[in-house]
C-alpha cells in the first residue's frame, strides 16, 4: 500500500490494483486491436458506415458511438486509424463494464457482494448447440463483435441501476441519472429502452395508474421522443435520410420466431443454452430468488426483451441482421448477475465469503456436502471457461463468433 498526498487530501493506494487494472486494460486493448479491423465483424463495418456517414451527410440517429470515433480520429478517412481508435474505445467500455458492475454490487448487496463476480461476469456466456454454433441462435450475456452494444453496456448498468432506485426504491436523488442515462441509452443504441420502458409501463399500471406513478414516467419522455425521431428518420419514405441508411424497403414488422428460426434449428434448446445457470438456479434456489424484487424486476426486463426479438424484425436488406436481440442480451447479462449474487449471498453462510476466491467457494460446497449448490456453482463456473475459450477462439479464429 501507499499513500499519496494532493493538495492536502492523502489518497491511498496499492501498486497491486494498480497493475491490475493497467494489465486489465493493455489485455482487452490488444484483444480488439486484433478484433476491429476485421472485415466481417462489426466493428469493420461500423467503420465503414461512419465514412459513407462523411459522403452522404446523412448519419444514424443513435449516432453517438460513431461521433466518438469521428472526433477522437480528428475526423479521419483512414480505416487502419479507426480501427485502433475503435479498440480503444472497446477496451476503454469493457472496463468501465467491469467497474459499474462492481459499484453496482456494491451498492445494491454492501458488504455481501463477492468480489470477484464482477470479473468472472465479462466472461460468462450462453452454452454452445454444437462446437461451431456458441453465438448464433442463443442469446448470450455477452458478445465481443458489436461495438455499439459493447459501448452501450456501462451506461445501461447505470440506467439499470437509477432506474430501480427512482422507481421501486422511491429515491428522488435517481431522478435526473434517469432522464440523462435514458437520452445516452438512445443517443448510443436504444435497445435497453425497448424492455426497461414497457417494464416501467407495467409497473405504473399494476400500481393503479395513479398521478402519481404517471408523473414519475415522465423521465422518460425526452428519450421516448428522440426514439420516435429515430425511427421516422430511418424508416419513413418521406425522409430521404430512410432510403440511404435503411434501404427502400427498411421498416419493422412483426413476424414471430421468423429470425430467430433462420439462426436456430431448435428455438427451445437454444433459449436453455442460453440461459442454463439462471435456470438451474430457479431450479435449486427459485424461492429465494422469487422473494427479491430486484430479481424481479430483472426478469421482466429478460422476457421483454425476449419477445421483443421472437416477435419483431427489420424488413428489407437488414431482416437478418438481428438488431433486435441487442436488449436480450443486455438484460440476459443482468439476469445472470443478480441470480449470482443472489445465490452466492444464500448459499455461502461463513466469514468473509464475499472475498472467498472462486476455487475455495467449490472447496466449502464440497465439504459442507450442499451438493445442490455445487452443481448450480459449476455451471456458472463452465459457462465462464467458455466464455473465456469462446474470447480466445475469435481471436485466434479471425474473428469466428459463430
Amino acid at each position: 500500500m501507499q499513500t499519496v498526498k494532493l493538495r492536502g487530501v492523502c489518497i491511498t493506494f496499492s501498486r497491486r490494483k494498480v497493475f491490475a487494472h493497467i494489465a486489465f486494460l493493455a489485455f482487452f486493448l490488444l484483444v480488439f486491436l486484433v478484433l476491429t479491423p476485421i472485415d466481417h465483424l462489426d466493428f469493420y463495418t461500423h467503420n465503414k458506415q461512419l465514412l459513407q456517414f462523411y459522403e452522404s451527410g446523412y448519419w444514424r440517429p443513435n449516432f453517438l458511438y460513431y461521433l466518438i470515433v469521428a472526433m477522437a480520429s480528428g475526423f479521419s478517412q483512414n480505416m487502419h486509424l479507426l480501427s485502433i481508435v475503435a479498440a480503444f474505445i472497446m477496451a476503454s467500455s469493457v472496463y468501465a463494464k467491469w467497474n459499474i458492475t462492481k459499484q453496482i454490487s456494491h451498492l445494491f448487496f454492501g458488504d455481501q457482494y463477492f468480489r470477484h463476480l464482477p470479473f468472472a461476469m465479462l466472461f460468462v456466456f450462453s452454452l454452445p448447440a454444437a462446437y461451431n454454433n456458441w453465438y448464433f441462435g442463443q442469446i448470450s450475456p455477452n458478445q465481443w463483435h458489436n461495438s455499439t452494444t459493447i459501448l452501450l453496456m456501462p451506461f445501461a448498468l447505470l440506467l439499470y441501476f437509477h432506474a430501480y432506485n427512482y422507481i421501486f426504491e422511491q429515491n428522488q436523488k435517481s431522478q435526473c441519472n434517469v432522464l440523462y442515462l435514458s437520452i445516452l441509452n438512445v443517443l448510443i443504441k436504444p435497445s435497453f429502452l425497448f424492455c426497461l420502458m414497457p417494464v416501467m409501463v407495467f409497473w405504473v399500471l399494476y400500481k393503479g395508474f395513479s398521478n402519481k406513478w404517471i408523473k414519475k414516467m415522465w423521465v422518460f419522455f425526452p428519450a421516448l421522443l428522440i426514439l420516435s425521431a429515430q425511427y421516422l428518420i430511418l424508416y419513413l419514405p418521406a425522409f430521404k435520410s430512410a432510403a440511404v441508411l435503411s434501404g427502400d424497403e427498411g421498416g419493422v414488422s412483426f413476424s414471430f420466431l421468423h429470425v430467430w428460426q433462420h439462426y436456430s434449428d431448435n428455438i427451445l434448446l437454444s433459449f436453455l443454452l442460453s440461459v442454463a445457470f439462471p435456470f438451474t438456479a430457479v431450479l435449486f434456489y427459485g424461492k429465494v430468488l422469487f422473494s427479491s424484487r430486484l430479481f424481479l424486476f430483472t426478469l421482466a426486463l429478460f422476457v421483454v426483451g425476449i419477445l421483443i426479438f421472437a416477435c419483431l424484425t427489420e424488413t428489407g436488406s437488414r431482416q437478418f441482421h438481428c438488431n433486435f436481440i441487442w436488449q436480450a442480451i443486455v438484460a440476459n447479462y443482468l439476469l445472470y448477475w443478480v441470480s449470482a449474487q443472489l445465490f452466492l449471498r444464500h448459499t455461502l453462510k461463513t466469514k468473509n465469503a464475499n472475498k472467498m476466491n472462486f476455487w475455495n467457494i467449490a472447496r466449502f460446497y464440497a465439504k459442507s456436502k450442499n451438493y445442490s449448490a455445487l452443481a448450480v456453482y459449476i455451471m456458472f463456473l463452465l459457462q465462464c471457461l467458455g466464455g473465456v475459450y469462446y474470447l480466445l477462439r475469435m481471436v485466434l479464429r479471425n474473428g469466428s463468433y459463430a
